[in-house]
């Protein structure tokens, strides 16, 4: 299963070592893994895509006040949107490229 946050910061820069902390917090609701997006236009701008366990040990994160503590101290602004995703299909392109 797939957590998806959007969120913008202040500064992606001061965020990211915030952000890097928290890593024994996800790993404690059941994160497996993440990648962090942002827009071409706007490095503060967030998008990110986390691997969970289960959606029901992932929610516990988001109930968590050390994870809110960390996104005021890591300057995010207003409410992340949240978004859980199952893989319904995934096809690589890269063969049908190379011929």
């Amino acid at each position: 299963m797939i957590l998806i946050v959007r969120h913008t910061v202040r500064d992606y820069a001061a965020r990211k070592p915030v952000f890097d902390e928290g890593e024994s917090l996800r790993t404690k609701y059941g994160m497996l893994s993440h990648t962090i997006y942002h827009t071409a236009e706007d490095p503060n701008d967030l998008t990110l895509e986390f691997q969970i366990e289960s959606r029901e040990r992932a929610e516990g994160i988001i109930q968590d006040p050390k994870r809110a503590e960390d996104m005021e101290r890591g300057g995010v602004v207003g409410e992340p949107l949240v978004v859980w995703l199952e893989k319904v299909e995934s096809a690589s392109y890269e063969q049908a490229r190379a011929a």
